[in-house]
């Protein structure tokens, strides 16, 4: 099955705020627009930011934003206004497919920018004209006029104008299949990239490039390239980008056989889709495993994977989707020889194909389904189908011969524009050569007799001349130092606010160590304990709290708020909080009372109703042990309790809905009552251990994996078992970043 190409045309820039902040921005902008009584540039400014604003969801408003601007700026004479209310609308009615308009307008834009000879402002209104020429799939228009834009954006040193066209002229060549000169454009953007350093548009190049060597089958540079997009991703908070990347190392991976590797970046992938709630991507990462899975012959979780994507790409009406995932389960049960239920899946893929009408794809669907009837035994419904199956797979070499042939056809196209191009100029120069030196022949007789007549005052003027540059060339100098002396400033300054920004995070985590219980109160439970806190940032989202109450009770948890770092951290001193007041002021000692009033409490606080489905709160394990009778009452919100008894391990589990509004569902936590044995072992755990990915192939650790830990450590001393888990931790881990906060709580009966 074929992967999805990126599609990599940067226009405009990208759209870096959500609706809610461009929704202050608009407030802002109206509110000052009222103020602005005079009509002056500043007016114009203002209208032109409000165009600019709604552009983003609203065309219509934007362009009456913009017909005001124009009038205006006409009133004035501002030039300046009149083509970015140009360059707007054009853009603007280019979203709208209103393709002639949108020409229309920006060669007005055009024809200012020429008219001021800003080069710059040119440049950037020919990438706008050229993204017209390919959303009208006229590549060849588009080429050339990339290469335009390129060109004066390089002679006006606008770094920023040569990397989007080079960008976007990548995405025509690779439109029509020249791959070649796709390859050589994005080269060109890295490399002005690598000058002016935009983060942001770093990961995109890489990815694009990334998708490019992967059609040309060079797989092995196209993980090069991905993995370059991923690390410039790390200080972003991207999630889709994010998800989309490690999608792609997950089918370039496949695509080599390193199924292993393949399957850690999946995984990863959904966890990062889980995290955004994004269900269609979530959907696309379950084809590729499923895929992946096929390739390994491991036809049950294939299954598994695939009909979550159709169950899914039905309820969206996601045809193509929907098809290829019944195509999958088709091939799966062709595999394993199940005719019948192979049969039933590739009729449902049949239909939906032929709508959509990818030969590739048709091709693929036919293929299947004759090898189905020639299964069962239907010899001549097969035979008709593999006529079907030639047909298609000729189509598709046509239509591959035919890309070739106009991809040849467009280079040379653009080659003897290109050339068409330099003659011309080559004969604009030699005529003005001609001119130049005719005109010199006329006044080479006057311009001698002047010589001599200057030669005199060149000779008194000359001293004067050096002593006005000497004093020019010491201002400049001056002027250097002041500016040096400045962006000195300036970098103390950040360097200044930077420390500022990490020691208040630093004293926050400071703030939380206090919070915590400290071992005095743990030692009053049990002498025999101990405890892993490896938080993932500076703060943390996990937090521990204990407590031992008057009538011989002591209560402890273990908890896992949403998030890390200060957000988490916030959550996990809430909580603690909370704690403090239901158990330490108001004496509850009931695990599932003290679960029950705490979830109301968090809900309280943050605002939470059931149907908003917000995500704050947390996940603990929360433990009563009464010392009276040896009983232990445990109750959890998601999180469950080991307990280790003569080398046996067992698991209580707790609810499956966290201490936080879910869905719904108004049902009460239960707990569960246990009669404790001396030597037994109780740990509580948050899921930053199961979850860390490392180890020889980069996979997560696992909770299978960390019981067997665990009955591994009960055997050891309460300070041997901690330095052996954290030992392992830590070597897991080894050079992969941390997933999330770990913590790890045990105590010795």
């Amino acid at each position: 099955m074929k992967r999805p190409d990126l599609l990599f045309i940067l226009s405009n820039f990208l759209a870096l705020f959500c609706f809610a902040q461009q929704s202050d921005v608009i407030r802002s902008l109206e509110a000052k627009l009222k103020t602005q009584n005079k009509d002056d540039t500043n007016r114009v400014l203002v209208l032109d930011n409000l165009a600019w604003e709604y552009s983003y969801f609203d065309f219509n408003r934007s362009n009456d934003y913009c017909r005001k601007e124009l009038a205006l700026s006409k009133q004035i004479k501002y030039s300046d206004g009149q083509a970015m209310a140009f360059s707007i609308m054009g853009n603007n009615f280019r979203a709208l497919n209103q393709f002639d308009l949108a020409h229309y307008y920006l060669n007005q834009a055009l024809a200012i920018r020429k008219g001021q000879k800003r080069k710059d402002r040119i440049s950037a209104v020919l990438i706008n004209i050229a993204n017209i020429y390919y959303s009208e799939k006229n590549y060849l228009k588009a080429i050339l006029t990339y290469n335009e834009a390129r060109k004066s954006a390089e002679e006006a040193g606008f770094q920023r104008g040569v990397m989007v066209a080079s960008t976007n002229l990548a995405d025509a060549y690779r439109a029509v299949g020249l791959l070649d000169k796709a390859i050589q454009a994005l080269n060109v953007a890295l490399d002005v990239n690598r000058v002016i350093k935009d983060t942001l548009q770093e990961p995109y190049l890489y990815t694009a490039m990334a998708s490019l060597l992967h059609k040309m089958n060079n797989v092995n540079a196209a993980i090069v390239n991905e993995k370059k997009a991923w690390r410039a991703l790390t200080m972003q908070s991207d999630i889709f980008l994010k998800s989309s990347v490690l999608n792609s190392l997950a089918g370039y991976y496949r695509d080599t056989e390193q199924f292993d590797s393949s399957r850690v970046f999946y995984m990863r992938a959904l966890d990062s889709e889980k995290q955004a709630n994004d269900s269609s991507g979530m959907a696309i990462t379950n084809n590729g495993l499923a895929i992946l899975l096929q390739l390994q012959k491991k036809f049950d979780e294939s299954l598994l994977y695939a009909e979550k994507t159709k169950n899914f790409a039905k309820s969206a009406r996601d045809t193509v989707l929907f098809y290829k995932a019944a195509l999958i389960m088709a091939d799966v049960y062709l595999s394993q020889k199940n005719y019948t239920k192979a049969l039933s899946l590739a009729q449902e893929a049949i239909g939906p194909a032929e709508k959509i009408n990818i030969i590739s794809d048709l091709y693929e669907v036919y293929s299947t389904l004759s090898k189905i009837y020639m299964g069962l035994g239907m010899y001549k419904e097969s035979t008709s189908l593999l006529e079907k199956v030639i047909i298609y797979r000729d189509s598709a070499l046509s239509e591959k011969n035919n890309k070739t042939a106009s991809a040849l056809n467009i280079e040379f196209d653009v080659y003897g524009k290109e050339k068409e191009i330099e003659l011309l100029n080559k004969t604009s120069e030699l005529k003005e050569a001609e001119l130049s030196k005719q005109k010199s022949a006329r006044t080479f007789t006057t311009w001698i007799a002047g010589l001599f007549a200057l030669l005199g005052l060149v000779g008194i003027f000359f001293y004067r001349r050096i002593k006005k540059a000497s004093m020019i060339i010491q201002e400049q100098k001056q002027r250097v130092e002041l500016q040096n002396v400045e962006i000195y400033l300036q970098k103390s300054l950040i360097e200044a606010k930077q420390n500022d920004i990490i020691s208040s995070i630093s004293y926050a985590e400071r703030i939380q160590s206090a919070i915590l219980t400290g071992e005095e109160v743990w030692n009053r439970i049990s002498k025999n304990h101990f405890i892993l806190y490896h938080p993932r940032d500076i703060v943390s989202g996990d937090f521990y709290w204990a407590h031992v109450l008057p009538n011989g009770r002591a209560v402890f948890t273990l908890a896992d708020c949403t998030g890390h770092g200060v957000p988490g951290g916030f959550m996990s001193m809430l909580g603690n909080s909370f704690l403090n007041e239901l158990v330490v002021e108001n004496k509850l000692f009931k695990a599932d009372e003290i679960l029950n009033r705490l979830r109301e409490r968090v809900i309280h606080s943050l605002e939470q109703k059931g149907e908003t489905l917000q995500k704050d709160g947390m996940d603990m394990a929360l433990c009563v042990w009464n010392k009276m009778d040896n009983t232990l009452e445990f109750a959890g919100a998601n999180n469950g309790m080991y307990l280790i008894r003569n080398g046996e391990l067992t698991l209580y589990k707790g609810n499956k809905m966290p201490i936080g509004s879910y869905l719904d569902i108004k049902e009460n936590f239960s707990s569960q009552v246990i009669h404790l044995q001396a030597n037994d072992m109780i740990y509580l755990v948050t899921d930053g251990f199961a979850d860390q990915f490392g180890g020889v192939s980069g996979k997560k650790f696992k909770y299978k994996h960390l019981e067997d830990l665990l009955l591994e450590a009960s055997e050891k001393t309460i300070s041997e078992q901690k330095e052996f888990l954290d030992k392992v931790f830590i070597e897991w881990k080894d050079n992969y970043e941390q997933t999330d906060d770990m913590s790890l709580v045990g105590i010795k009966i």
